[in-house]
């Protein structure tokens, strides 16, 4: 029996095996940093919601005081807000809110004892104004991954004329918050 050398016999060169490692390699990389990639945005994304949610419940807190206060003190950064309207929870008719480093604090006076609670944590800038009965609040949040979220609102304060109307983030621009 005679053998034909032109015949072929099954399977596959070694330049076919190295060219189909070659491209499934190309094809891992690619695949690698997508994955890495979104991994990454979820991660800023989560960030950026938690600074949101600090900062929204704290902006929340501020104003829903300033709502029942009568009186309102502005002393450098710091925001004492008196005669507050007691609640069942929360007896404090004077409450103060200070920023200590990168912790927005809120202080209850009046009770016994004394209380600092956090309430927002790194806060970079906690700036307050009031003009004729209104306050108005700034907030600025910032974390280590380079995030930010800025907050701004307004509050006509218990027992003046003017009153609140409106969505509290869309009042004022910031830059044009405190001429």
């Amino acid at each position: 029996m005679r053998v034909s050398i032109t015949q072929r016999q099954g399977g596959f060169t070694l330049l076919e095996v190295i060219l189909v490692i070659v491209i499934m390699g190309i094809l891992s990389v690619i695949s690698f940093e997508f994955f890495t990639g979104s991994v990454k945005i979820y991660t800023v994304a989560r960030a950026n919601n938690t600074l949101y949610q600090i900062g929204r419940n704290s902006l929340w807190r501020i104003i829903r005081d300033a709502r029942s206060a009568t009186g309102c003190t502005i002393s450098g950064s710091d925001l004492i807000l008196t005669n507050i309207q007691p609640t069942p929870l929360d007896d404090a008719t004077t409450v103060s809110y200070v920023l200590d480093g990168e912790v927005l604090l809120r202080i209850r006076e009046g009770v016994y004892p004394p209380t600092e609670n956090p309430i927002a944590k790194p806060v970079t800038v906690a700036a307050f104004n009031q003009q004729s009965g209104f306050l108005r609040v700034y907030l600025e949040l910032t974390d280590p991954a380079g995030g930010k979220a800025e907050f701004l609102a307004g509050v006509a304060l218990q027992n003046q004329s003017a009153r609140f109307q409106g969505d509290w983030e869309e009042l004022a621009e910031p830059a044009n918050l405190f001429k």
